[in-house]
């Protein structure tokens, strides 16, 4: 049986906006009563990356998506990425090299 987290959680976005050629990261902690949940991403390059990808990780889980443009770009997860309980997550858009800066917003509770 799935455990979802309570329905009545607030969500809220979490961005991260570095200088070029560097990761933009969101990392969603540890916390042994926490179970997270991301619903949605939204990411860009302010040029065509090289080498552009974003990654979702969870504990034993990563999904990895080619990102082949500078976007903008959505991802939608209508059934929610959800967490190991205890576990953190990890949304990251890869650096974009050649001087390319990138940006992730991620949605989550």
């Amino acid at each position: 049986m799935i455990n979802l987290p309570d329905p009545n959680v607030e969500w809220g976005w979490t961005v991260h906006a570095p200088s070029a050629d560097t990761a933009a990261v969101v990392a969603l902690a540890a916390a042994e009563d926490i179970r997270h949940v991301v619903t949605c991403i939204l990411w860009s390059y302010n040029a065509t990356p090289t080498g552009g990808s974003l990654t979702i990780t969870d504990g034993t889980t990563t999904i990895v998506v080619a990102v082949v443009d500078q976007g903008p770009g959505k991802i939608d997860l209508p059934r929610a990425f959800c967490g190991i309980q205890g576990d953190a997550v990890t949304v990251t858009l890869a650096a974009g090299g050649g001087g390319v800066t990138g940006r992730v917003n991620v949605q989550h509770a």
